[in-house]
């Protein structure tokens, strides 16, 4: 909570006790509310952290995300093919996001075959 500025809470999921690092953090206003959800997309490849948020008579999905650098591996692109399928399944507007590690081989931008599945969910 030391993180949360004043009027803001925090959802935190921390990482298993075998591995470095701190976890999985979403930051938001008091006022709303948050509910954790349970999408049906689980994946070794990656991290995640889904919730809810409702004011009034909106709700979103917030999808965070964390992905171990290293190479974009066919593996990690059918994990996030199928966690996009079952957000667009779910019928609620949804925003994905978090520390992907998708560089570009360049380094400008996001990886081609990560981008592509990105497009396919909009």
């Amino acid at each position: 909570m030391d993180i949360a500025p004043p009027g803001f809470t925090v959802k935190h999921r921390p990482r298993g006790s075998s591995t470095r690092g701190g976890g999985l953090a979403l930051i938001y206003r008091e006022d709303l509310k948050v509910t954790e959800v349970d999408i049906g997309a689980s994946s070794d490849q990656f991290e995640q952290l889904t919730m809810k948020l409702s004011v009034r008579s909106l709700s979103v999905l917030v999808v965070v995300i964390y992905r171990r650098p290293g190479a974009i591996t066919g593996s990690f692109c059918d994990a996030l093919s199928d966690l996009c399928e079952s957000l667009l399944a779910f019928k609620h507007s949804f925003i994905l996001c978090g520390d992907f590690n998708c560089p570009r081989e360049n380094g400008a931008g996001i990886n081609a075959a990560v981008a592509d599945i990105l497009r396919g969910t909009t």
